[in-house]
C-alpha cells in the first residue's frame, strides 16, 4: 500500500513546532468534535472517561483499555519501565464506558517516563507532536508515523463521516500464507486485568437493581446448583459489558453436558463450566433448554466459545479490575446453613473471620464500596470496603437477591475468576484438542523454570490454522508459540508468537497469519513456558489425586521436554496413562 503524505487531522492544518520547553496549559487541550469511529464501533467523545483531544490542531487519542481493546494494542505500564505498546488482536466486540459528567478540566503534561512501541522505544524530546499525559492517562498524536507505521491502522476522515480508524489488515493480505519457513517476529502481550485509569471507590455493573432482576437475576431454588448459575451469570455479564447484548444461558444444558459428570445435587465449580464453554459444547441458551424440567435437549446449539478467562488469587486490586473492565467475578464462600451465621440480615451484609471454614458457595461480583463501614457487619472487619455481590437465591433475599461481603473475609479472594474472552459460536471454525475435562495439573522439571510441551494433531480437511490455546500457572509467565506443519516424520518447531501473560488462566494467542494445512497431514502445535515463580509450567490433563472421571488420552498425542532445541520429546502417554498437554489449535476452512 503507498503511504501518503497525510496526518489525522479535525482540522486539515499542518505545522512543524519545536517542542515547547514550558508547560502545557489545559486551555490548549480541547475535547475533538464531529463522529469518530474505531473499529467499527461508534464513539460518543463527549460522554467519554478519557475522550480524544486536539492538540496542536492534531487529533491526540487516549491508551485506555476500551481503546486498546478495539485497535489492537495490549499496555503494560509499571513506574520504573513505563508503558510498553504491543500488538494484539483487536475486539470490535468492545462496549465502551461512558459517564454522565465527563471531565473538561484537563491536567496537561508532556510525557517523560519510558515508552516503548513494538520493541521501539519513543524519543518523546524529539516530537513535533509529542505524547501527551492527560489527567494520568497516555495519549498519542494520531499521526501516519504511529497510526500507520507503529500501529498498521487503516483510517479515513471526512467531513461526513467524521474520522474512523481500522486496525485490520487489507482482506486481501489476511488470504496470504506465510511460508513455513519462516520465522515469526511477532510478540503479543496478555495484560487481562490492565485497570483504565484510577478506579473509583464505588462501583457496580449495573447502578439499578431493577435491570439486574429483570435480565440477570436468577434463582437455584433448593438443589446444589450455585457453581452453575454463577458460571452462567459471569459469561452473561461478560456477553453484556462486551456487545450490550442481554442472553440467558441454560444451567439445566450446563449441569447434563459437563464434561465432568455433576448433577443437580453433586454440587460443582467454575473450572467444570469452563471447560464446558471452551471444548465447544456450549453454553446454550435457556429457552432451548428450560431449567429442572427432568429432560434435557442434546441438540441445542453453543452461543459463544469461550476463549480466555482470568484466575485471581488474593489480590483485591485485581478482583476490582476484572469486575470493572469484564462485569463481574465469581468467587466462594463459606453459606451453607452453619455460614448464614455469618449474614446480617438488617444490613443484607456477610463477614467470615472463621479461618477453619471452607468456600460451600459460588456466586458474582458485581461491584464494590470502599466505604462500606465496619459497624455494617455482626463480626466488624478490621477495615471498611465490601464486594457487591449477586446471588442465584431470587430476588426477595437480602437486598433484592444482592449482598455486601467484607473484603476481608477468609475466603472471598482465595479463588477468583473472570471471563476475558470469548467468540460467538461458528460452526466453521474447528477446534482441536485433547483435553475435554480442562486440566488437572501442571507439570515440569525440578530446579528448571521452563519447559515445553507438544500437541500432535492430524488435519481434517484444507484448513488455516489461526490461534492456539493454553493454560498459564502464574503470573508474568513468557509464553512462545512454536510450530511445525511440515509433515515429513520429523519435527522441527519455528517459532511462531511469542509474549508475556500477567495473569494466570486460560489464554487464545492469534497467529499473525493463517497458516496452510493439507487435509490429512500430521502438524506439531508447541508451547515453551518460563516462570520465575514456578518450576511446574506444563498444563496436563491427567491421572491426580481424587480424580474420579475418564480421561480419554492416547499415545503419540502429547509430549514434554525441558528444551527441544537440546533433548528429544517424550511421549507423555509413557510417563501419565491417559493424559495429555492443554494445548488447543483452532482453524478455518480454506473457504473463509
Amino acid at each position: 500500500m503507498q503511504k501518503k503524505a497525510v496526518i489525522l487531522l479535525l482540522t486539515c492544518v499542518l505545522s512543524f513546532l519545536a517542542l515547547p520547553s514550558f508547560a502545557i496549559s489545559s486551555q490548549d487541550v480541547q475535547i475533538a468534535k464531529g463522529d469518530v469511529t474505531l473499529n467499527g464501533v461508534a464513539v460518543d467523545n463527549q460522554l467519554m472517561p478519557y475522550p480524544l483531544v486536539i492538540y496542536k490542531d492534531i487529533t491526540y487519542l487516549p491508551m485506555t483499555w476500551d481503546f486498546s481493546r478495539l485497535l489492537g494494542l495490549t499496555l503494560d505500564f509499571s513506574p520504573d519501565d513505563g508503558l510498553r505498546i504491543n500488538p494484539s488482536p483487536a475486539s470490535n466486540r468492545q462496549k465502551l464506558t461512558t459517564v454522565d459528567t465527563p471531565e473538561t478540566d484537563f491536567n496537561v503534561s508532556l510525557v517523560s517516563y519510558p515508552l516503548i512501541v513494538n520493541g521501539v522505544p519513543i524519543d518523546n524530546t524529539v516530537s513535533t507532536y509529542p505524547l501527551l499525559n492527560i489527567n494520568g492517562i497516555t495519549y498519542f498524536p494520531l499521526t501516519w508515523a504511529y497510526a500507520v507505521d507503529l500501529f498498521g491502522w487503516h483510517y479515513h476522515y471526512s467531513e461526513a463521516s467524521g474520522l474512523q480508524i481500522d486496525p485490520k489488515s487489507d482482506p486481501d493480505d489476511a488470504l496470504d500464507y506465510i511460508p513455513i519457513e519462516t520465522t515469526f517476529d511477532t510478540i503479543q502481550n496478555i495484560y487481562p486485568l490492565l485497570k483504565v485509569g484510577q478506579l473509583p471507590s464505588r462501583y457496580r455493573t449495573f447502578d439499578s437493581n431493577e435491570t439486574l432482576k429483570k435480565y440477570f437475576l436468577r434463582n437455584q431454588g433448593t438443589v446444589n446448583t450455585c457453581w452453575a448459575f454463577a458460571a452462567n451469570s459471569l459469561f452473561e455479564l461478560a456477553v453484556y459489558k462486551s456487545t450490550g447484548e442481554v442472553v440467558d444461558f441454560s444451567e439445566d444444558h450446563l449441569i447434563h453436558h459437563a464434561p465432568i459428570p455433576v448433577t443437580y445435587d453433586s454440587g460443582g465449580y467454575f473450572k467444570i463450566a469452563a471447560a464446558y464453554y471452551s471444548n465447544g459444547t456450549g453454553p446454550v441458551r435457556e429457552a432451548d433448554d428450560p431449567y429442572s424440567d427432568d429432560r434435557t435437549n442434546d441438540a441445542a446449539a453453543p452461543q459463544y466459545l469461550l476463549t480466555g478467562y482470568a484466575e485471581i488469587v488474593n489480590d483485591l486490586d485485581e478482583t476490582k479490575s476484572a469486575i470493572y473492565n469484564f462485569g463481574g467475578a465469581v468467587a466462594s464462600i463459606s453459606l451453607n446453613e452453619t455460614g448464614l451465621t455469618y449474614f446480617n440480615n438488617a444490613n443484607s451484609s456477610y463477614y467470615n473471620n472463621d479461618p477453619e471454614s471452607f468456600a460451600t458457595h459460588e456466586l458474582v461480583l458485581i461491584g464494590w464500596d470502599d466505604n462500606f463501614a465496619p459497624y455494617h457487619f455482626d463480626q466488624k472487619p478490621s477495615s471498611p470496603g465490601a464486594f457487591i455481590a449477586m446471588n442465584s437465591w431470587g430476588d426477595d433475599w437480602g437486598d433484592d437477591g444482592l449482598f455486601y461481603i467484607s473484603y476481608e473475609d477468609v475466603n472471598v479472594l482465595k479463588d477468583v475468576y473472570a471471563i476475558t474472552d470469548f467468540s460467538a459460536a461458528d460452526e466453521t471454525t474447528t477446534l482441536y484438542n485433547y483435553n475435554p475435562t480442562g486440566i488437572t495439573r501442571y507439570e515440569g522439571y525440578v530446579d528448571y523454570n521452563y519447559a515445553t510441551g507438544m500437541n500432535a494433531f492430524t488435519a481434517q480437511d484444507d484448513e488455516r490454522l489461526t490461534a492456539v490455546s493454553f493454560y498459564i500457572p502464574e503470573h508474568d509467565t513468557q509464553y512462545t508459540v512454536k510450530l511445525d506443519l511440515v509433515d515429513d516424520g520429523e519435527i522441527d518447531l519455528i517459532d511462531a508468537v511469542s509474549g508475556f501473560i500477567g495473569t494466570k488462566g486460560y489464554y487464545t494467542v492469534h497467529l499473525p497469519k493463517p497458516l496452510l494445512l493439507r487435509s490429512g497431514q500430521t502438524f506439531y502445535v508447541a508451547i515453551t513456558l518460563a516462570s520465575d515463580y514456578s518450576d511446574f509450567l506444563l498444563p496436563i490433563e491427567g491421572p491426580y489425586p481424587g480424580i474420579d472421571f475418564e480421561l480419554t488420552g492416547h499415545p503419540s498425542e502429547s509430549f514434554i521436554t525441558l528444551d527441544p532445541d537440546r533433548f528429544d520429546f517424550k511421549d507423555l502417554s509413557e510417563l501419565y496413562e491417559n493424559a495429555n498437554v492443554g494445548i488447543r489449535a483452532f482453524t478455518k476452512p480454506v473457504s473463509n
